[in-house]
């Protein structure tokens, strides 16, 4: 697993060809699902084989989190009125199509928009791109969450992320951090006086309607204030971890390829009007007339994406009738597992192909359950 990493998965499916397997770990065992049809089974059966309980060692572990918060949130975990189940209900108005999704989208454009002008007063110069989309990415997208007071404007506290992030498992692991992980431990208590200090301040009132339905949702279950903090370490990771790279991976694969770069640009191109010597280019046109370059932005997911999907078995149970599941056991979908599988994907699987999800009368859509670019639900 040290040598091959994320290809692990892929080359235990292509060596054994097995549905569904189990991986004994130390203390631990591990059912790893192949089947494309067993996922929706694993889904289905969302109270006995749940994710709320890896939400739930999230905040203890990897934010922090108070016994008071902890006990709190350990509370019915899987019941519709408990704190974890009735959190995506309670910020689903704020993340769905509409005003409120709307106005963060506008504000980020607005803010790499202004990178990018930034970019062009300088003049001729060559930049790291993948620290610039670093840079670009998680202001544009923090300030559209957090609003005027983001306390991500702090060159400080994105110093302090970057520390964090990367050894965010070895917190989720529980792998006496304090000692093999002490720079990224001094680094999310920086974060957290950050956070606690924007919420005193009152910062989520001119924040986005996603901030502020987390706010409201963790004062109505009272969380302390510290730990409704530490939840914003955990809102971080899930804004940023896949669109830092995804966005760097996109503009690569377009730039890189000049096949790709003008199939992309004359579809955008056809899109954009100018006026008095400025561009504009309508968010809603790209969405529904170019298909290419929204072909491309999935298969980026597909061929670079190695997100896992997990859940904790909560008692023993069947799956699909056939496999007996033992309580205290993980279920993984590896999404690279389901984005190598050529039946699904076609002969090329193992190669980017801009135009794969571009739909024609003649083409076969791949399997949607297959497609785990975002780690599926």
């Amino acid at each position: 697993m040290i040598r091959y990493k994320a290809d692990v998965y892929k080359r235990l499916r292509d060596k054994y060809g097995l549905p569904i397997y189990t991986l004994r770990m130390p203390g631990a065992r591990i059912y790893v699902v192949n089947s494309t049809a067993l996922i929706p089974v694993v889904q289905r059966q969302f109270r006995t084989v749940a994710f709320t309980p890896f939400a739930a060692r999230a905040f203890k572990f990897a934010m922090g989190g108070s016994k008071t918060a902890n006990d709190i949130i350990a509370v019915d975990m899987t019941e519709d009125h408990g704190y974890l189940m009735s959190f995506d209900k309670a910020i689903h108005p704020a993340v769905t199509p509409g005003p409120a999704l709307d106005a963060m989208n506008l504000a980020s454009i607005q803010n790499v928009a202004a990178s990018l002008d930034e970019l062009r007063r300088q003049g001729p110069s060559t930049i790291s791109m993948f620290k610039w989309i670093q840079h670009a990415v998680l202001l544009s997208t923090t300030d559209a969450v957090y609003g005027p007071q983001n306390p991500y404007k702090d060159p400080a506290m994105e110093a302090a992320w970057h520390v964090y992030e990367p050894r965010i498992t070895t917190f989720m692991l529980n792998l006496l951090p304090a000692i093999s992980a002490k720079k990224s431990l001094k680094a999310r208590e920086f974060m957290v006086q950050k956070f606690e200090a924007y919420f005193r301040d009152g910062g989520q009132t001119q924040a986005s309607a996603l901030v502020q339905r987390r706010y409201e949702h963790n004062a109505q279950h009272h969380i302390p204030l510290n730990d409704i903090a530490r939840t914003e370490i955990g809102g971080s990771f899930a804004l940023l971890s896949n669109t830092i790279p995804a966005t760097f991976w996109l503009l690569w694969q377009i730039l890189s390829d000049p096949v790709v770069f003008r199939d992309c640009q004359q579809e955008l191109a056809k899109g954009v009007q100018e006026s008095d010597d400025v561009c504009t280019i309508d968010v809603d046109y790209i969405k529904t007339d170019c298909p290419i370059f929204l072909s491309t932005f999935q298969e980026v997911f597909r061929f670079h994406g190695i997100n896992n999907s997990v859940r904790m078995v909560l008692e023993d149970c069947m799956l699909d009738g056939q496999y007996l599941l033992k309580k205290g056991s993980t279920v993984m979908m590896p999404g690279p597992v389901q984005h190598s599988i050529p039946s699904i994907w076609g002969p090329d699987v193992a190669e980017f192909n801009h135009k794969r999800f571009v739909r024609s009368p003649n083409s076969k859509r791949p399997n949607p359950i297959a497609f785990r670019g975002f780690g599926g639900v």
